[in-house]
């Protein structure tokens, strides 16, 4: 849901129902795609206001108190522009006039060092969060010079399907297919997504050739990833290749390695 749409999660009456660690997750993150860093900002405020007791006024100081300077300190107010801080954020109270000041000359370029060390601004600056997703597209992966030789694997084998898998824009890897040669049952097993540490971002698991991940993979601009399946069975797949790259949105995909699958649908999430 928040991969989808995150601007309606946060801005949803249940946001108000969540921890303050879980608030603090969804400001931290990079991989959720805000239209504008107005709108976390807001559903922040809408939280702390709904922390208030019955008898407390809803001034800015107030709420600010219940959401206190280490959860402000998340709100990238540097990702905004004047009138989106202007609009959203002043007329709240929650920041005072002198913050409002420091913290609207550092976003028209002001030098950082500049700013009061008690001034509640995340020193982030530039579009670091993932866009927000727009209409699947399809990428095909079988007419890079493909030759005709098939490759054997047993059960339980570690496949990599692509190696050194990188993209010049952030992207979300929502869903693969696989399709195997000469077998009937199709590519039962568990895909994993490893970034260059080797560490898992992202799985999924099969009965058939449909994997759909639970959780989006979020590739880096210009980082490398590894793509591993582990079959179940015995499958039988067109031979490795090297090299190759495809224009998907306004990204392109390129691998030093890897084998033919019948297609990948990636939800590009470059602007």
């Amino acid at each position: 849901m928040l991969s989808r749409d995150p601007d309606a999660v946060m801005s949803s009456e249940t946001a108000s129902d969540l921890s303050k660690e879980a608030l603090r997750f969804l400001l931290k993150s990079d991989d959720i795609g805000f239209s504008s860093e107005a709108v976390p900002f807001k559903g922040l405020i809408a939280w702390g206001r709904a922390q208030l007791g019955p008898e407390e006024e809803p001034s800015g100081s107030a709420v600010r108190q219940k959401i206190g300077d280490d959860l402000l300190k998340e709100v990238r107010f540097l990702n905004m522009s004047c009138d989106e801080f202007v609009d959203n954020v002043v007329s709240t109270d929650v920041l005072t006039r002198t913050e409002c000041f420091h913290i609207q000359g550092a976003i028209r370029g002001a030098d950082l060092s500049t700013l009061p060390e008690d001034t509640p601004v995340n020193p982030t600056r530039g579009d670091r969060r993932a866009p927000k997703l727009r209409e699947r597209e399809e990428l095909s992966c079988c007419v890079l010079g493909l030759s005709g030789s098939c490759v054997n694997y047993n059960s339980s084998s570690e496949v990599v399907l692509f190696e050194g898998l990188s993209s010049d824009a952030t992207i979300q890897l929502h869903h693969m297919n696989i399709y195997c040669i000469g077998f009937s049952g199709g590519c039962a097993g568990a895909l994993n997504i490893m970034d260059g540490e080797g560490k898992t971002i992202s799985s999924a698991t099969s009965r058939y050739n449909d994997f759909s991940f639970t959780r989006p993979a979020v590739l880096r601009k210009d980082k490398k990833y590894r793509v591993v399946f582990y079959s179940q069975k015995c499958i039988k797949l067109n031979r490795g290749h090297s090299g190759g790259s495809r224009r998907v949105g306004n990204a392109t995909l390129s691998f030093s390695r890897g084998h033919s699958c019948a297609f990948y649908i990636w939800e590009p999430t470059s602007s």
